[in-house]
């Protein structure tokens, strides 16, 4: 897989990273670095300390860490910004002193830190906080090195000093039992040195969520398995927390700020996160009052995430207007009138640069509709066909007007969230063998509901019902490959095109998100195919004759009534068209069964 890089406001996020090295940090090392060698028994553990400002509180620290019985660890002190005074007196102290040039942030010096240490594991502490027992954590240490299973161990943090309100995050203390997690603790982690050199470290410039993504990258990207870290309430970090409401607010903006850059580059983390959770114990409720900072934090980033981040997509399109064009979004209208407009929109304001817009129009006739076309923005193409003839051959004729190997068909009056491309092209770029990316998809207007598609979705899936929403995207390759859609079709083309594609074998990934919105209008024909369901389960059957045969006993023992459920939960039809396609395939296909009359 082909290292991947994205930039949003400064912070770079790769997907999979190159091994830590020297030289891409010596230029950040000033040269009045120095170490004092410890006498130490056996270097099995390395204490790595990123001290930015914390000139009284590390030597707290490093009372807890040598009040330890035994002296088999080392200490290396990565000095993002401390005071000359505090300098001359770590020269006192066996350890290795890192001075570095600028204050590069906790991750990086964490990964600088790495590059010198000796030992198999690496134990990252924070500056500011103290441990309640070392002999502990050397226990553990040794531990992680026996258990070949394991990679990291995250411990619990607990608050110095009790108050009436905790600013403090509720995930640093899991309670009293090992289990599954992530690295969601950063400042008090054990892990193996080899593994974390392997798969490049923390994200440099991170803020906040770096052990997270970490934890992500190497269990998606490398083949990590999810049993491989832990939580231990055994290693004990005491830590403060934010004092002031202000400060807490300070800090959970820019936290939040980095984690949605982190969805917009990594889209997939959440269902990795949901996962994990599954194996760890339901989190105490907050307090009232941490609860009133939370949701202040997030009105906070909302409106600075739409002014700051938005808007530098917003500027960075604008500098980079002749970027290369790497999706094409087709949107197809039929006497649509000024709802048209919001679609052009939704794909105009997308956090994506280089989008291709190609607007089909299925031959409109109402004179709102011919206005508004006529109006239409210059980067929008527009296409107009000579005789109303169908979605399909709309789409068709957008698909053979793309300019870009990835697309989205979406419908003239349904309209998409600002990063759902973005999140798709990331997925496409990062995993070759998916063929196709989909989200949640909810509706508006004359009905309301929502869709989500299941994680894991096969050909059988799609067999049995449509597993996927119209607007979900895809190489353009992979559609030319199944000659695109079946122009026979007016309603329920998208279902047959993921069949053609899921049948030569490409992947599917769903973003764990609604990004797709779609409208239920009055005559929609969502509500009015109902009724003729046979007529196109006919058509999409006899299109895929041989992959039905050849699955029929798994769609009838495994799916059948999972996918009639679904249905009948999310769309709340009268009459479940899931039920309709096996009556077909019954009465049609498979001779020698009695046939069903409902």
């Amino acid at each position: 897989m082909n290292k991947t890089t994205d930039s949003i406001n400064g912070l770079q996020l790769q997907y999979k990273k190159s091994p830590i090295s020297k030289s891409k940090y010596n230029k950040f090392i000033q040269e009045n670095t120095f170490y004092n060698p410890q006498d130490t028994e056996t270097l099995d553990l390395c204490i790595i300390v990123v001290a930015y400002n914390e000139d009284d509180l590390i030597f707290r620290l490093f009372d807890s860490i040598h009040a330890s019985s035994s002296n088999s660890y080392e200490l290396i002190v990565v000095d993002n910004g401390l005071s000359e005074v505090t300098r001359e007196k770590l020269k006192t102290f066996s350890l290795r002193h890192i001075v570095l040039n600028e204050n590069v942030g906790c991750s990086t010096g964490r990964n600088i830190g790495s590059i010198y240490c000796s030992s198999s594991i690496i134990f990252f502490v924070d500056a500011d906080g103290y441990l309640e027992s070392m002999d502990l954590a050397i226990e553990k240490a040794k531990y992680l090195i026996q258990n070949k299973d394991l990679v990291a161990i995250r411990g619990k943090i607990l608050e110095i000093q009790k108050r009436i309100f905790s600013t403090g995050p509720k995930n640093y203390d899991l309670g009293n039992d090992q289990l599954v997690s992530f690295l969601d603790a950063e400042g008090v982690t054990l892990i193996k040195k080899k593994d974390f050199i392997k798969v490049g470290g923390f994200e440099d410039g991170m803020v906040g969520h770096e052990g997270i993504v970490l934890s992500y990258r190497m269990i998606e990207y490398y083949g990590y398995d999810t049993a491989s870290i832990i939580y231990d309430p055994n290693i004990v970090l005491f830590h403060n927390y934010p004092n002031t409401i202000y400060s807490n607010l300070e800090k959970k903006l820019r936290y939040m700020i980095h984690w949605e850059k982190v969805k917009l580059n990594y889209p997939l983390i959440l269902y990795y996160l949901s996962d994990t959770l599954i194996l760890r114990p339901k989190i105490v409720k907050s307090s009232l009052l941490k609860g009133i900072i939370n949701n202040l934090s997030e009105y906070y980033v909302n409106l600075k995430f739409s002014r700051s981040i938005h808007e530098e997509f917003e500027n960075h399109k604008i500098l980079n207007s002749s970027v290369e064009i790497t999706f094409s979004v087709i949107i197809t209208c039929y006497n649509m009138g000024e709802i048209i407009n919001r679609a052009v929109e939704s794909v105009r304001t997308q956090t994506l640069n280089g989008i291709q817009i190609i607007l089909v129009d299925d031959c409109s006739t109402d004179p709102k509709s011919l206005s508004v076309l006529e109006k239409i923005s210059p980067d929008v193409e527009l296409v107009k066909l000579e005789k109303n003839s169908g979605v399909s051959v709309a789409r068709n004729r957008g698909i053979r007007e793309s300019k870009a190997q990835y697309i989205c068909c979406l419908d003239g009056d349904d309209y998409l969230e600002p990063s759902y491309l973005e999140k798709a092209k990331n997925i496409f770029d990062s995993s070759p063998e998916v063929g196709i990316v989909s989200a949640y998809q909810q509706s508006f207007g004359g009905n309301n509901w929502k869709f989500k598609p299941e994680e894991n979705i096969d050909i059988v899936d799609a067999l049995v019902d449509n597993p996927l929403p119209a607007a979900s995207c895809f190489r353009k390759e992979v559609s030319a490959d199944v000659n695109m859609y079946d122009e026979n079709l007016r309603s329920h083309e998208d279902w047959d095109h993921w069949i053609k594609i899921l049948g030569y074998g490409w992947k599917v990934r769903v973003i764990p998100e609604f990004c797709i919105n779609y409208y239920v209008r009055k005559n929609s024909k969502f509500l009015n195919n109902i009724d003729n369901a046979e007529q196109f389960a006919s058509i999409i059957v006899n299109n895929n004759k041989e992959l039905y045969k050849n699955n029929i006993g798994e769609i009838f023992s495994k799916k059948h009534a999972k996918h009639t459920k679904r249905r009948e939960d999310h769309r709340k039809l009268k009459y479940s068209i899931v039920v309709r396609v096996a009556e077909y395939i019954v009465n049609n296909l498979i001779p020698g069964f009695i046939k069903l009359n409902r």
